[in-house]
């Protein structure tokens, strides 16, 4: 485990340091969701636009937004954020999937206004989401009633 964070330490410095420069002498604040404060109204027709890009899970407040909150969702809010699913919209509807290494390919849609369609690919089956936008995150509402919250540029477009 010591090993673990030795090796962590030089990594974490690096991101903190270029997440804080600005090109100035003065450091700035990282900024959620690429800055994005987008927030749709119900039924608003949701673009392409507005998805393009790389979004990750957030555990904190897709726990938060299926009523699992405070200290003892920490450990699930850690999980999720390091293990949960990241997508990257392209144009023409391509989607890749975060793998372990690399990406899998896949394809998305916007059905209507406000309806979320993706194919994965592989065993996957296709499935459907109603979206909005709140704050600039993502909220992926299933059918089952679940959400689930995606921040853009979490992790800096990786």
């Amino acid at each position: 485990m010591a090993q673990l964070v030795i090796v962590m330490r030089p990594c974490l410095a690096l991101v903190l340091l270029l997440a804080g420069c600005n090109g100035s002498n003065t450091p700035s604040a990282l900024k959620d969701n690429d800055g994005s404060t987008l927030t749709t109204r119900e039924g608003q027709q949701i673009t392409e636009d507005m998805l393009i890009g790389k979004w990750d899970v957030d555990g904190e407040r897709t726990n938060t937004a299926n009523g699992h909150s405070g200290v003892t969702a920490i450990p699930s809010d850690v999980v999720k954020d390091v293990l949960g699913k990241g997508w990257r919209f392209e144009r023409g509807g391509v989607l890749r999937t975060d793998q372990v290494v690399g990406s899998k390919p896949g394809t998305w849609r916007i059905e209507g206004a406000n309806t979320l369609s993706i194919d994965e690919g592989g065993s996957a089956s296709p499935k459907s989401y109603k979206m909005s936008f709140k704050d600039g995150f993502l909220y992926l509402q299933r059918a089952d009633g679940s959400t689930i919250v995606f921040e853009k540029d979490k992790y800096f477009g990786f």
